[in-house]
């Protein structure tokens, strides 16, 4: 079973909060992942089938940490890593909800999943995402949270975090 995670901000303004992806968010991960399927590698639609299976490789994964990411007790999307041998690699960043894109809130999922890393695997490596090129908005995004791109694919950038976190916007 996989171990359930809450990560809440110590700052009493957030509203912000992480818990563990569970079985029954399963078709609510597809729809949202299926909705933004232009934005990511793979970019067909994902049938049910292949959600559960993902799902049940995911549960047995101890390596691999999905969250719901939580806005005022509202599911607004989804924030994800795999620990892997050379560091920690961001997946399925998604903000389900267009009304509150540019809020800061995603940034700052961004900042409470960095410190659950830290914090959970302190000698980590790096923490690094590869991002389409043709998702502009995620590239400039990923930049303005201080990651830095270090190499290129023909289709996507790998990009590094630099270790700082980014204020909350305004």
């Amino acid at each position: 079973m996989k171990e359930n995670i809450t990560i809440r901000s110590n700052d009493n303004g957030s509203c912000i909060m992480l818990r563990s992806a569970k079985m029954k968010d399963s078709e609510k991960l597809r729809r949202w992942k299926n909705k933004n399927s232009k934005y990511f590698f793979h970019k067909n639609i994902i049938k049910k089938a292949q959600q559960i299976k993902w799902m049940k490789d995911y549960f047995s994964d101890k390596n691999n940490f999905m969250f719901i990411i939580k806005y005022k007790n509202t599911e607004i999307g989804c924030i994800g890593f795999r620990k892997r041998s050379d560091g920690a690699d961001i997946y399925n960043v998604i903000l389900a909800h267009n009304g509150l894109a540019r809020k800061g809130l995603m940034t700052e999922a961004l900042n409470l999943l960095f410190g659950f890393i830290k914090i959970r695997f302190k000698n980590i490596g790096k923490v690094y995402v590869k991002v389409l090129k043709s998702n502009k908005v995620a590239v400039l995004w990923y930049k303005k949270n201080c990651f830095k791109k270090t190499g290129n694919f023909k289709d996507a950038h790998f990009m590094v975090w630099q270790g700082c976190t980014c204020a909350k916007r305004s």
